[in-house]
């Protein structure tokens, strides 16, 4: 799927029927669209992107989603974008 404007994961979930049996391919972006469908439990996803930049954000944001178990740790890192210990954070999700 591709997303020709903006990255709403609400209108992706609400026309593509994503499930376990799915297998997503989707421009990178900034990742958020990506990090919607996680939560749909697709057997694949593979994402393209022109911009390496997008790639690396897109990968951070799924290794925190699967690795921070804290909210606030998360926030801090992906939300206010500062984190003391980033570095250490970095290196957990390597």
């Amino acid at each position: 799927m591709y997303n020709i404007l903006w990255e709403d994961s609400e209108v992706d979930e609400k026309y593509f029927m994503i499930d376990d049996s799915s297998s997503v391919i989707s421009v990178s972006g900034a990742g958020c669209g990506i990090a919607g469908m996680i939560s749909k439990h697709p057997a694949s996803i593979d994402t393209i992107d022109t911009n390496h930049h997008h790639l690396a954000l897109t990968s951070l944001k799924v290794e925190a989603l699967r690795n921070i178990k804290s909210y606030e740790k998360f926030y801090r890192l992906l939300g206010m974008g500062y984190i003391d210990n980033y570095k250490n954070i970095i290196l957990e999700l390597s």
